[in-house]
């Protein structure tokens, strides 16, 4: 019966270790105002900040325990265009610590993502719309420890 189905727990809030599961993908939205750049991070390991217990009841770490990392370029504002481009290479380079320099082209640091980890801080959103309906979504990222 439909009264009987109840909404599944959500992925708790928390620090999980995550590695980039699949080449990055990348999109043009919004009418051509934005293009889009994500990375999919399949979470491995939860941190000491994690509750165990509600991990449990979510059904722990499998391959449902992925999320979207979304970077969004505002083509038309150069300079939010300039901060998100600043937070993709902090990303690539800092937190999931590819391997490159400055000479290295964009394009080849996210095809070198695939397998390298990070940490990812866990937050819960209300949609926008509808506040009864909640989302996990990354927060934040920053390197391993």
């Amino acid at each position: 019966k439909a009264g009987a189905i109840e909404r599944p727990p959500l992925l708790p809030i928390g620090t999980y270790s995550a590695i980039v599961s699949k080449v990055p993908t990348m999109e043009t939205i919004g009418d051509g105002k934005w293009d889009t750049l994500d990375f999919m991070l399949r979470l491995q390991t939860p941190q000491d900040d994690v509750d165990p217990e509600a991990l449990k009841e979510y059904g722990g770490l499998g391959q449902q325990s992925v999320l979207r990392h979304r970077f969004m370029f505002n083509k038309e504002d150069e300079a939010a265009f300039n901060r998100t481009l600043f937070n993709l290479k902090r990303f690539l380079l800092d937190h999931l610590k590819i391997e490159g320099s400055d000479e290295t082209q964009l394009n080849e640091l996210i095809n070198n993502s695939v397998n390298h980890s990070c940490n990812v801080f866990v937050q819960w959103r209300p949609d926008k719309n509808d506040a009864e309906v909640i989302y996990a979504e990354i927060k934040k990222t920053a390197p391993l420890e």
